[in-house]
């Protein structure tokens, strides 16, 4: 099973151009790879141009798009900040050009700066191992027979 997500960027009329992206949504993929890799408007402009993806790569040749049954791409669409498309997407990612930032929003949150939803995971993987975790309580279970 796959995480969708949708990819879109602020144009100027304050409209959304985005894309479906099919394959592995979560902040701790799409996110990471949109966060390093997709850092200015010409980038994202050329990403959203080849419509909907299967699986986003850290470059154009990397990215694989989704073909359509006539081997044409699906385009990208327009709407507002208020109508995104409904696509079964669990996330949804926003490039504004002008602070040259990204945002995500999930089904259970509201608006954040990617940036700091990578950092809190970041913080919440190092919060997931203490050092207990590796003391076993069990020794027999170590012993040799």
């Amino acid at each position: 099973m796959s995480t969708k997500c949708r990819i879109g960027i602020l144009n100027e009329d304050k409209s959304i151009t985005s894309v479906l992206c099919h394959w592995d949504g979560s902040p701790e993929t799409v996110g990471e790879t949109l966060y390093e890799s997709w850092d200015d408007a010409g980038k994202v402009e050329s990403l959203l141009e080849g419509g909907d993806i299967n699986e986003l790569g850290n470059d154009l040749d990397e990215t694989s798009y989704q073909l359509s049954e006539g081997e044409g791409t699906y385009p990208s669409v327009t709407h507002s900040n208020n109508q995104w498309p409904e696509s079964g997407q669990e996330y949804e990612y926003l490039f504004n050009p002008r602070t040259e930032s990204w945002s995500v929003r999930s089904e259970d949150s509201g608006w954040e700066l990617l940036g700091t939803v990578l950092s809190e995971g970041d913080e919440e993987d190092e919060d997931d191992w203490e050092e207990d975790d590796f003391v076993d309580d069990e020794d027999e279970m170590w012993e040799e027979d």
